[in-house]
């Protein structure tokens, strides 16, 4: 009897994610600064005027220094200790001292004994609640805050929704349940029934975070993007555009070689967005992968590990946009004033995942070396040309990639190539007017091509507008390519009218 791995696999990540939740909770002082940190840090989330730091300013006025002290459950804190909780408020005044723009930067000294003329951060944790409290001695200020820290049982959703895929290998139900067990979780409250709590739970889950998700304009347009590049490649393969591109593709790529250096050629090309670069040149090639007897398995790991990396050094793309955004508001907090930006492009050269991907798919096509259970999938294809392995399930259905084109179209090779081209020069166009680049070219002229000019462009028009765009103006130009002449012509002079 064969031994299957996968048979026991499920189970025992099972176990041992379960026996997270068995895990034993840090001390009382680590918790207690978790606390700490994150009253300090939700203080300055709206603005400036907060009550923790904003007695802290007030304070400062009179003070060139601030001497303080942390109180845990009585007892003031030194040496290892204090250390998280001094991280922590630190790393606050650095967010709210970027905020004032200098107007009485507030700056802490920490002194035990406490002089007379110093603050108290007195914090009192009773279970998992945190009450911070700042005292002081001769001036009459005082701010509170308080904030519940997580229990294990938080661990419960992601739990619940890997366990389930690994057992039933169904990945939608199993997010459905963890999101129902979180909001579940949410609807209780601390200390509250988690059974009782399921049917509010469940309607949560429509109601509310649902709702909020498709109604985010950056989650709609992320969805029209994909649903219009995706109609843009299926309109390009029924007229013909797709087989034409192949064609012209094949008068270089005679080879299995020759053919992967061109899937990875357009790889680079489609830079703007690692799921554009995926639908699009994955959809493109596969036809004549397929014909070449190259194994979905090669032709997928050519694919993703082409749009990501160069996505991911690309000075124009979707992922840089979102990356920036991320870490943007953590820089203060860091001490660091520059701009996010900046500091993306200073970290180019420590991508080493980006640049050795990209460079280990050129050495694999160039020298034609494949290991493992690729060479396994390669070997496949070419002796059987089998190119899908039996009973694996591709990630994308028969009805796109089975889109042959109509016997009355005439394979034109610009029925692809124009609509692909319209994806990106609308996309960075779109970027160039969000982001303020023709303001900027009535007050400066050529002078806007300069290196900042180009980052507070890309800075401020990078999102999922832009692609959306692109991918709408696309699939509307791939339509209209595959109209008939009378119907262009209307078409056209209706737009002349229109604009005239």
């Amino acid at each position: 009897m064969k031994f299957r791995f996968s048979a026991v696999l499920g189970p025992l990540v099972g176990l041992l994610l379960g026996l997270l939740l068995l895990w034993p909770e840090p001390d009382g002082p680590t918790l207690a600064a978790r606390g700490f940190s994150r009253i300090v840090m939700a203080e300055i989330a709206p603005d400036v005027d907060t009550p923790i730091l904003k007695a802290l300013q007030e304070r400062q006025q009179r003070l060139a220094t601030i001497p303080a002290e942390v109180r845990w459950q009585g007892n003031a804190l030194s040496g290892k200790e204090l250390a998280p909780f001094r991280r922590g408020l630190e790393a606050s005044i650095n967010v709210y001292n970027d905020r004032i723009q200098g107007n009485n930067p507030l700056k802490i000294e920490w002194a035990i004994p406490l002089p007379d003329q110093g603050v108290t951060f007195d914090l009192q944790t009773t279970g998992d609640v945190h009450h911070l409290t700042l005292k002081s001695r001769t001036a009459n200020i005082a701010a509170q805050d308080t904030w519940t820290e997580p229990g294990r049982g938080s661990l419960l959703p992601p739990l619940l929704a890997i366990l389930t895929a690994l057992l039933f290998r169904k990945v939608l139900p199993a997010l459905f349940l963890g999101i129902w067990a979180g909001a579940t979780i949410a609807a209780a409250g601390p200390g509250g029934n988690f059974f009782l709590s399921l049917p509010r739970g469940l309607a949560d889950v429509f109601t509310h975070y649902l709702w909020i998700q498709i109604t985010d304009t950056f989650r709609v347009e992320i969805l029209g993007f994909v649903v219009a590049l995706v109609a843009m490649v299926g309109i390009m393969s029924r007229s013909g555009g797709v087989q034409g591109m192949i064609a012209l593709l094949g008068r270089f790529a005679r080879t299995v070689r020759s053919t992967l250096m061109a899937t990875f050629g357009m790889g680079v090309l489609i830079f703007f967005d690692d799921y554009a670069n995926c639908l699009l040149v994955g959809s493109t090639m596969r036809p004549l992968t397929d014909r070449l007897r190259v194994s979905r398995e090669k032709l997928a790991y050519i694919v993703d590990s082409t749009a990501a990396p160069i996505a991911g050094v690309s000075l124009l793309s979707t992922w840089i946009a979102f990356e920036v955004s991320t870490f943007s508001a953590q820089l203060p907090g860091v001490g660091i004033t520059e701009s996010a930006y900046t500091i993306f492009l200073q970290t180019l050269p420590y991508r080493f995942y980006c640049f050795f991907t990209l460079a280990f798919v050129l050495i694999t096509i160039l020298t034609g070396r494949d290991f493992g259970p690729m060479l396994k999938a390669e070997r496949r294809a070419r002796k059987t040309g089998a190119v899908v392995a039996e009973g694996s399930t591709p990630m994308v259905g028969n009805e796109m990639t089975r889109i042959t084109p109509l016997e009355s179209m005439p394979q034109r090779w610009w029925n692809g190539v124009l609509p692909i081209s319209s994806v990106l020069f609308v996309t960075i166009w779109r970027i160039f007017v969000d982001g303020g680049g023709l303001t900027l070219w009535e007050k400066d002229g050529m002078g806007i091509f300069t290196s900042t000019s180009l980052q507070q462009i890309l800075y401020a028009g990078s999102g999922a507008a832009p692609i959306f765009v692109g991918a709408t103006a696309g699939m509307i130009l791939s339509a209209f390519l595959v109209g008939s002449r009378p119907l262009q012509a209307g078409i056209l002079t209706g737009f002349a009218v229109a604009t005239w």
